[in-house]
C-alpha cells in the first residue's frame, strides 16, 4: 500500500509535470515562427525628411551585434534651423530580441535619470495615428528628449505585456511580420521647442515608414 507521503510526492510530481507542460505549449503556441521580410529595409529611409538632410552614422560593430538586429540604420538629422535629431531604426526578425533592450533600461543603466514622460498622438493620415512614447532624460548637465516605439504588424508596442499580447493575438500563424524599433533623440536647451520640433519630425519620419506601399506589409496581420 502506498503510504501518504509517498502519494503527496507522487502528486506533487505530477502536478509540477502539468504546470511545465502547460507553460510549454504556452510557448510554443506564441513562439514567433518564421517571419515574412518586407521588400525595403531600415537602410531605405531617404537622406532627405522634409526640412530634414540625413547623415549615416557608424555605431559600434559589437553594440550592433548584441541588439540581435537584423539591420539597423543610425543617422544625424540636420535642418536649417541648427537643430539636430540622432536616429535610430532598426529590423527584429525575432521580437523578443528586440525587445531586450529598452530605451528605459539602457538610460538608466547608462545613469540617466528619467524626469519625465508621456504619449503622443501624432496624425499621420487620416486613418493612421502614431502613438508616439516621449522621454525627458538628464545626466549631469545633459539633458535630452527621447521618442520611441516598436511595431510588429499593424500593433504599436512600448512594453514587453504589449509584447505578450501582440503574441498572442498572432498565435497559430504561420508566418510573423518582422519587429521594427524606431528611436529618436535630441538635445534639450527649451523643454516646449524640443519636444515640438521632435514631433513635426517624427510627423516627416512617420509619413515615409507608413506610406501606402510600406502599410500593405503590415496589413497581411490582424491588429487585434
Amino acid at each position: 500500500m502506498i503510504n501518504r507521503v509517498t502519494l503527496r510526492v507522487c502528486v506533487g510530481i505530477a502536478a509540477i509535470g502539468a504546470v511545465y507542460g502547460v507553460a510549454r505549449l504556452v510557448q510554443i503556441s506564441v513562439a514567433p515562427p518564421d517571419a515574412v521580410l518586407p521588400p525595403w529595409t531600415v537602410h531605405d529611409l531617404p537622406m532627405q525628411l522634409g526640412p530634414w538632410h540625413g547623415e549615416t552614422t557608424t555605431l559600434n560593430p559589437k553594440i550592433a551585434a548584441a541588439t540581435g538586429a537584423s539591420d539597423i540604420e543610425d543617422r544625424l538629422f540636420r535642418d536649417d534651423a541648427g537643430n539636430v535629431i540622432s536616429l535610430h531604426t532598426a529590423m527584429f526578425s525575432d521580437p523578443t530580441q528586440g525587445m531586450r533592450h529598452l530605451p528605459v533600461n539602457c538610460y538608466r543603466s547608462s545613469g540617466w535619470k528619467l524626469r519625465g514622460q508621456s504619449d503622443e498622438k501624432i496624425r499621420v493620415a487620416d486613418d493612421l495615428t502614431l502613438v508616439v512614447r516621449l522621454m525627458t532624460w538628464e545626466k549631469e548637465s545633459d539633458t535630452v528628449l527621447i521618442a520611441c516605439w516598436y511595431q510588429l504588424g499593424q500593433r504599436v508596442l512600448q512594453t514587453r505585456v504589449d509584447l505578450g499580447e501582440a503574441r498572442w493575438t498572432m498565435r497559430g500563424l504561420p508566418k510573423w511580420p518582422v519587429m521594427f524599433k524606431t528611436m529618436a533623440q535630441i538635445p534639450v536647451s527649451n523643454a516646449e521647442e524640443s519636444k515640438t520640433t521632435m514631433l513635426r519630425f517624427i510627423e516627416q519620419f512617420a509619413g515615409w515608414f507608413d506610406q501606402p506601399s510600406h502599410q500593405k506589409y503590415f496589413d497581411q496581420w490582424p491588429k487585434s
